[in-house]
C-alpha cells in the first residue's frame, strides 16, 4: 500500500483548488504495482472508504466557516448598529442646524440706524388729516394705560403727546400703503432711550405691530414674510448698545434674537476702539 507522503509527492501542482476525493481517485487510480496486493473489490471498498473520509473532513470544515461567518455577522451588526445610530444623530443635528431661525446668522446693517428728529413730529407731518387723527388715536391708546405713571393729566394733554411724537412713514412690505415707524417723547430715559411702534394702516385704523424701547432702529436689508426686518438699539454707555432683532410673523413682528454690540476692546489695560462694532449674544435678559 502506497503511503500518503508518496501520494503528496505526486499530487499535481495546480493555481485551481483539487478537492480530495478527486486527488485520491486519480492516485488509487494511477498505482500499477509490480504484483497484485488486493483483489479490485477490496481497492473499490478502500476508495470509497478514503473518499468517505475527506468528504467528512470537508463537511465539518464547510460548517465551521459557516458558524464563524455567523459570528463574523453578528459582531458586524453590533459595531454598526450604534454606527448607524450616530448616523441618524448627525443627520437630525444637521437637519436642526439648518431649521434655526435666520436670527443665528444675524447681521446688523449698523450704517443704516435711524433716530428720528424734533421736526419729524406727527404735528408737524404732511399726512392727511384724517390719517393723522387716526395715527394720534393709535399712539394714544398705547400711552393710555400708563397716563399716572407719565403725569398726563387729561385727554387733551394724551392727544398732545401723541401729536408730538416723531414719525416716519415707511412701505416696510412694498405695497404701495407706508407704515407708521414713530418714536415717543414721554417716558424717556437721560440717555435717549424712548417708546418705539410701528403702526399699519388698516380699514379700522393703525394698528400696532411692534411695541418697544430704545433710542435708535435699522431697516434692514432682509425681510421675513414679506416685511423688512427690524433692529431697535437701546443706549447702554458711549461705546455699548443693546441690540433687539424683530422678524414678521405673519401678523405682527416678532423678537428674534438679543445682542449686544461693542465699540472698544480691551487689550491689556488699554481699551482700543472699533471701526465696527463687535456683536455678541446677549447672555442674559434684558
Amino acid at each position: 500500500m502506497v503511503s500518503l507522503s508518496v501520494l503528496r509527492s505526486q499530487q499535481p501542482q495546480s493555481d485551481k483548488p483539487i478537492s480530495h476525493v478527486t486527488v485520491l481517485w486519480g492516485k488509487l487510480s494511477a498505482i500499477k504495482p509490480s504484483r497484485p496486493f488486493m483483489t479490485p473489490n477490496k481497492r473499490i471498498f478502500l476508495i470509497l472508504g478514503f473518499g468517505a473520509f475527506f468528504v467528512t473532513l470537508e463537511l465539518l470544515g464547510f460548517r465551521s466557516l459557516n458558524q464563524g461567518m455567523d459570528r463574523l455577522a453578528n459582531g458586524l451588526e453590533s459595531v454598526l448598529r450604534p454606527v448607524g445610530a450616530a448616523a441618524e444623530a448627525a443627520s437630525a443635528l444637521s437637519k436642526l442646524v439648518r431649521s434655526l431661525p435666520a436670527s443665528q446668522g444675524f447681521q446688523w446693517n449698523w450704517h443704516d440706524w435711524e433716530e428720528l428728529s424734533a421736526d419729524q413730529t406727527l404735528r408737524k407731518s404732511n399726512v392727511p388729516k384724517q390719517d393723522k387723527h387716526l395715527i394720534a388715536a393709535a399712539i394714544a391708546s398705547q400711552l393710555r394705560p400708563n397716563m399716572s405713571e407719565l403725569e398726563i393729566e387729561s385727554e387733551d394733554q394724551l392727544r398732545k403727546s401723541a401729536l408730538d411724537t416723531r414719525i416716519k412713514l415707511i412701505d416696510l412690505n412694498h405695497d404701495g400703503v407706508p407704515e407708521v415707524v414713530a418714536q415717543g417723547v414721554v417716558n424717556c430715559s437721560p440717555t435717549g432711550n424712548c417708546p418705539f411702534w410701528i403702526f399699519r394702516r388698516t380699514r379700522r385704523g393703525y394698528k400696532s405691530l411692534v411695541e418697544e424701547y430704545g433710542q435708535t432702529f435699522t431697516i434692514q436689508k432682509t425681510s421675513t414674510n414679506g416685511f423688512r426686518d427690524i433692529v431697535v438699539s437701546m443706549h447702554g454707555s458711549a461705546t455699548e448698545s443693546g441690540l433687539t432683532d424683530y422678524r414678521f410673523d405673519g401678523d405682527v413682528y416678532r423678537e428674534t434674537g438679543c445682542y449686544n454690540a461693542s465699540w472698544t476692546v480691551l487689550e491689556g489695560e488699554n481699551l482700543r476702539e472699533l471701526k465696527e462694532p463687535r456683536i455678541a449674544p446677549c447672555t442674559t435678559a434684558r
